[in-house]
């Protein structure tokens, strides 16, 4: 079995034979776009050195916040650049 396979306490085995997880949803609905609960725009981001235009974040977010995670943990993949926050959670997310 591949690591990312072996069973976990209250883990499942679907149809297939395949171990999945059971986790319990708290943050969303069932049906929902978690997208669309979140408040979006584009802003450039410094941060020392570091400029990238055009990137996509929650307004919420301080600039500070948006400069550490552009230049510290958007991806690049051969030769592109992630330009937003939605393409970086979606990364991590399907990696875990």
């Amino acid at each position: 079995m591949e690591p990312s396979c072996l069973p976990v306490d209250g883990a499942r085995q679907d149809r297939e034979g395949k171990v999945e997880p059971l986790v319990t949803r708290y943050f969303t609905r069932e049906g929902e776009d978690v997208w669309s609960t979140v408040e979006w725009e584009r802003r450039d981001v410094r941060a020392g050195d570091f400029f990238q235009a055009d990137v996509e974040v929650p307004t919420t977010w301080s600039d500070d916040s948006i400069g550490v995670v552009a230049k510290l943990y958007f991806a690049t993949v051969d030769g592109v650049r992630e330009t937003s926050v939605r393409q970086m959670i979606d990364r991590v997310a399907r990696k875990i």
